[in-house]
């Protein structure tokens, strides 16, 4: 009927129903009921109660495997963020479309990168990457032969796909920090063609943002909308 444990904190762990394998398999659907991340996490059912018992330091005495993370909503930015505009920006090569994102958190680094049409399903805030060289990260494609991001929160830039750049050290990131919740940048044409400006967390295991198998990423995002260069 849905549930955050089965079977429940009141299962007898001295004579545990549990869930009982099949030939060696468990299987279990998760559906999600709103924003957030968890992981789902499988141990012995018994000891001195039916919940993982842990010591001081945190690490569980019992017998455990914690599964994959589960991100509701494709792991997109749970800080409210609002970028503006909100509908597709056609502008000429040369030109500049201006955005702003607010609601974020003036201690995290974020990063920018702009994603090809081609590369991207977007539907609202959320999208659906593609991964053509399968190194788990979302492939931008040739997003710099359309578009560049020039401006940053009024800093120029030289002209680039992605600030900062991909050498950035996740584990201490310089990334882009907001001031007073709001990032702004602008983008400038360069070609015929559209991209979609992508904001997300500055950190994980790379640089880049990562995707699952299925596409969706497993790190906090949000997808601006659309510039199309004539």
């Amino acid at each position: 009927t849905g549930a955050k444990t089965v079977p429940a904190g009141t299962d007898d762990p001295a004579s545990p129903s549990g869930i009982f394998p099949s030939n060696g398999e468990i299987t279990l659907t998760l559906q999600g009921v709103a924003e957030g991340s968890i992981y789902p996490v499988l141990y012995h059912n018994g000891g001195a109660s039916t919940f993982l018992e842990i010591g001081d330091d945190g690490t569980p005495s019992e017998t455990h495997y914690v599964g994959s993370q589960l991100n509701v909503m494709g792991g997109v930015l749970t800080e409210a963020p609002l970028p503006a505009p909100s509908t597709k920006q056609t502008i000429a090569a040369g030109a500049t479309a201006s955005y702003t994102v607010t609601g974020l958190l003036d201690d995290q680094a974020y990063r920018i990168t702009l994603v090809a049409k081609d590369n991207v399903t977007v539907s609202g805030l959320t999208g659906t990457f593609v991964d053509n060289d399968e190194n788990g990260a979302a492939d931008a494609g040739a997003s710099e032969n359309t578009a560049l991001i020039v401006n940053v929160n009024g800093t120029s830039q030289t002209g680039a796909k992605t600030v900062p750049a991909g050498t950035d050290d996740p584990a201490s990131p310089s990334g882009v920090f907001p001031t007073n919740g709001e990032i702004t940048f602008d983008v400038e044409g360069v070609a015929a063609g559209s991209v979609y400006p992508v904001i997300y967390h500055n950190g994980g295991a790379s640089t880049f943002l990562e995707i699952g198998s299925t596409g969706v990423p497993s790190e906090t995002y949000v997808v601006a909308a659309e510039v199309e260069v004539q």
